[in-house]
């Protein structure tokens, strides 16, 4: 019997790249719901593509507040999601609580509603399993391993588009800049939390959540080949190694427990020849730092976090800010918010907004964002 697969943000990068897996993989997987937001064009094509009936869009298509519902899933074995901020957390909730298998890459409903996420995976008797490419490889490393042999969890990183750069050259550079990735093709938001190194330490967050260990490192690698490592107690470490494509963790939580993929590059290892690693500075990407302290924090404080940043890069992508400017309001809202607590599923939602709300003003950006729309 084939499995019945919803790909929530299915125009996005992750949800075109599950569509292609599962187009090579069809008899395996029936698509039955796909969600977009306003790329309505794609959305309608893959639904002719792959014969869908249930089609959720900002306009014109199903509401996507039925997505925020658990009955929405009651058809479905495996619902990934694509969707970008934190959006995509009622969602994941609603998943869960049907029951389906949540294979999803919007690390912000891991980041911010941890709790909520495991309260529905025990309510719906359901099952997380992770797409990004960090934690789908720790998450493969730690199959059939004793925890409490595992010493350390140790995160790769490309170290963006200015790995490279200075402090002094790194403050000059603008959005379109940051864009230019050396290895991986993201969407903007990513892309520059990629250069800030912010994304790293949202995986920092995420990685305490998924897997219940506190020991975990950044290591910078230029190639993305080592995706991420273990250590264990004994000083050995077991890697991870593919190539950068994201089809290949998509894959995994796909056919789970079972990696049945095998239509992405082979890693070529004489070809490869040398896997190069350096230490992240704090200095010039004081991002990763600020996470870092979060991750010690309160489910409060990554909601803040969160919110803040995303206001940060969408500030930067328009070249309203600087580069170093996102640092540093980050930490204007850490402290303005310090006494924030989560005690509900709404206060989420509320923190996020006030965050928001507060860090426009702070930066007197009125009409040049619309923080409601995605990017």
């Amino acid at each position: 019997m084939r499995k019945k697969v919803a790909i929530l943000g299915s125009t996005g990068s992750i949800g075109t790249q599950a569509l292609d897996v599962i187009s090579k993989l069809g008899h395996q997987f029936e698509v039955v719901l796909l969600s977009g937001y306003s790329n309505t064009q794609l959305l309608t094509a893959q639904c002719q593509q792959f014969g869908v009936k249930s089609i959720y869009a900002k306009s014109d298509f199903l509401p996507l507040e039925d997505l925020a519902q658990a009955q929405t899933y009651e058809n479905c074995d495996i619902v990934i999601n694509g969707i970008a901020g934190l959006a995509g957390l009622m969602p994941s909730i609603a998943a869960l609580q049907s029951g389906a298998t949540l294979a999803t890459a919007n690390k912000e409903s891991i980041i911010c509603g941890w709790q909520f996420l495991q309260s529905a995976e025990a309510q719906g008797n359901g099952k997380i399993i992770p797409v990004d490419s960090e934690h789908s490889t720790i998450f493969r490393l730690l199959q059939g391993q004793n925890l409490a042999q595992v010493d350390k969890l140790i995160l790769t990183a490309s170290g963006g588009a200015f790995r490279d750069l200075t402090r002094d050259e790194i403050a000059n550079k603008k959005a379109r800049d940051a864009l230019l990735h050396p290895v991986w093709k993201m969407g903007k938001k990513v892309t520059i939390d990629s250069a800030t190194l912010m994304n790293k330490g949202l995986e920092i967050i995420e990685a305490k959540r998924l897997f219940g260990l506190g020991n975990i490192e950044v290591l910078g690698h230029r190639e993305s080949i080592i995706h991420s490592m273990i250590q264990l107690t004994d000083n050995t470490i077991i890697a991870g190694l593919s190539s950068p494509d994201m089809r290949i963790p998509i894959a995994y939580a796909l056919t789970y427990p079972i990696a049945e993929y095998s239509k992405v590059e082979q890693l070529d290892l004489i070809k490869t020849s040398k896997l190069h690693f350096f230490a992240i500075e704090q200095e010039r990407f004081p991002c990763l730092e600020i996470a870092k302290r979060v991750s010690l924090g309160t489910e409060a404080q990554a909601v803040i976090l969160n919110a803040s940043n995303e206001i940060m890069v969408r500030a930067y992508l328009t070249d309203a800010i600087g580069f170093y400017d996102i640092s540093y309001y980050i930490e204007q809202a850490l402290d303005y918010f310090d006494n924030c607590a989560i005690s509900k599923l709404d206060d989420i939602f509320s923190i996020d907004k006030e965050v928001k709300e507060y860090t426009i003003k702070k930066l007197n950006l009125g009409g040049l964002i619309d923080w409601h729309s995605s990017i």
